[in-house]
Order: structure tokens, then sequence, then C-alpha cells
């Protein structure tokens, strides 16, 4: 159901970093029940407080992120997902629908975080809500 105010935070946020290594893909399991509630939000509010940017994708099961390559005269390589830039908040809207939490084992309802950046251990903070 949205919320017709500003974005209203649900459940709990959370902190994730990248992985250690730079340009390496690395996927999170988000647990409904590590947020706090038993239905995923329809927005997340973002922030990377590291110096690096994070390109972030969110699946109902591991997926590999990559990050967009430019072209010169094409599209180059897209890449699924959206960039954080540091100290920038962004608030999305999710695709529920592709976040299907039966689309995990029951023991593990949530979904998958899959992240790459040009930085190492990167930080990063998700705050899921609805809103405007």
């Amino acid at each position: 159901m949205s919320i017709a105010a500003a974005f209203q935070p649900i459940g709990l946020s959370v902190a994730l970093n990248t992985n250690a290594s730079s340009n390496t893909n690395q996927s999170a399991l988000i647990k409904l029940t590590d947020m706090g509630v038993t239905t995923i939000p329809s927005q997340v509010r973002a922030i990377v407080t590291g110096s690096s940017n994070v390109w972030i994708w969110m699946s109902p099961a591991t997926q590999v992120a990559a990050l967009p390559v430019p072209g010169t005269t094409s599209a180059g390589t897209p890449a699924a997902g959206f960039m954080l830039i540091p100290n920038i908040v962004e608030i999305f809207t999710i695709n529920a629908w592709s976040l299907n939490p039966g689309a995990v084992t029951p023991a593990s309802e949530g979904f998958y975080v899959n992240t790459i950046s040009t930085g190492s251990s990167i930080t990063f903070y998700l705050t899921f809500g609805e809103g405007l």
C-alpha cells in the first residue's frame, strides 16, 4: 500500500559492505525477518558512506552484479540495477513482484542484494519503507 506522504521507514535498516576485493560481485540475503517486516515494502532509501560508487541490483536469487561498460558508438554493455553515489540519499521503488519471497526457500524468505564497486569494502545502508 502506498502512503500519500514523504518516505516513511518500515521495519529496520540494513547495513552492508561490498566485496573486500574491488570490482568483485557480492550477493547478500536480506530476510524479511531481518528487516522486521512480513512483506516487502514498496521503496528503499539507500546511501553509500564509503568513497566509491556502488552498483546495486535486488533479485529473488543470487545474481552477478556487473558494472555497465560505456560505448562510443553504441549503448556499450548495459547492466541491470542502479548506481549509488557516496553521500547522496536515493529513494527507489522496488518491484516487489520481481522479489517474490516464494522464489527462495521458505526458511530463508527474503531477497538478495547484489553489488559491485570499484572500491573495496564500501559500506552502504538500506532503509525500506513507503511514500510518494
